[in-house]
């Protein structure tokens, strides 16, 4: 496994710039900008992006799954390097992909920085077909990345904390909000209430599949059943209510799934999520509607 020396390999860039919501400050490559929907940067004129997310879990295991063949294959990725890197922030991994999308392939690049409590990650893509320009630029802007207190952030849009849920976490297009806006969570299954703008403004045509994937989808979910949909109209925008039960043939992992999903006239949408456990979904379904239909843009 090689290491990556930062000093010696790093171009000239802007100044170091803060991602709002985050603990992560770097260099952005000439041509990226701070963006709109996401906590991280953008190029108006390509498609390349850098991302920031911070996971509840150590970086191990994380990092454990960005080697494993199968979970790699499901998602048509392959690993191209793993290298132990030098930081301004201290140590850490740079992992590169190559993953098959419709249309055309995408090289990932991720940095993975933390310690047995939590994981952050750093993830710059672009097409391969404009790799070999993009490619070093943004691999060194990565490795200047340090961390400090994160960055205050306005979202971009509100919701009205009601009962225990208090802000926790807000960014560049997101938003989280937990008991008493503690943050990381002990259990994923929440309560949690998360609201987020889409990353591209790609139009959803049939909401109700949508929302229902993007169930499947949430990390610990195994099998999801909705008990109850309807259409809505919150803030202007239409979209569609719906909640259901994951993993209810086990009495241990089974918890609420409440979502929010309204689409902007121009493509996109903004999608809230609610989690929690069987146990203390009722009162939490009706705080998570509540906080649902409290949703404004500023």
């Amino acid at each position: 496994m090689r290491t990556l020396l930062l000093l010696a390999t790093l171009p000239v860039f802007c100044a170091v710039v803060p991602v709002p919501g985050t603990a992560v400050s770097l260099e952005p490559p000439a041509g990226m900008e701070p963006a709109a929907r996401f906590a991280g940067f953008e190029s108006k004129t390509e498609a390349v992006t850098i991302l920031v997310n911070e996971l509840a879990a150590p970086v191990a295991g994380i990092t454990a799954g960005f080697a494993d063949p199968a979970r790699l294959a499901g998602q048509k990725m392959t690993l191209d390097s793993r290298d132990k890197v030098k930081l301004p922030a201290g140590e850490g991994e740079l992992f590169t992909f190559t993953q098959q999308r419709a249309g055309a392939p995408v090289k990932k690049l991720i940095l993975a920085i933390g310690d047995e409590k939590r994981t952050i990650l750093v993830s710059a893509n672009c097409e391969v077909a404009i790799a070999p320009a993009w490619e070093p630029k943004l691999k060194a802007s990565l490795l200047t990345a340090t961390l400090a207190a994160p960055q205050a952030n306005i979202a971009g849009f509100k919701v009205a904390a009601k009962g225990p849920f208090k802000e926790a976490r807000a960014m560049a297009g997101s938003l989280a909000l937990t008991p008493g806006g503690a943050f990381p969570i002990q259990d994923r299954r929440g309560p949690i209430f998360l609201v987020s703008r889409s990353l591209t403004p790609i139009p959803v045509e049939s909401v109700e599949e949508f929302a229902k994937m993007r169930a499947t989808d949430l990390p610990g979910v195994k099998e999801f059943r909705v008990t109850e949909s309807k259409n809505v109209m919150v803030d202007g925008l239409a979209g569609l209510e719906l909640s259901g039960v994951a993993n209810e043939a086990n009495a241990e992992t089974a918890h609420l799934v409440y979502e929010l999903i309204l689409r902007e006239a121009s493509g996109g949408y903004y999608i809230a999520v609610g989690l929690a456990p069987m146990a203390v979904s009722k009162e939490n379904l009706a705080l998570f509607q509540a906080m649902g239909a409290s949703f404004s843009r500023k």
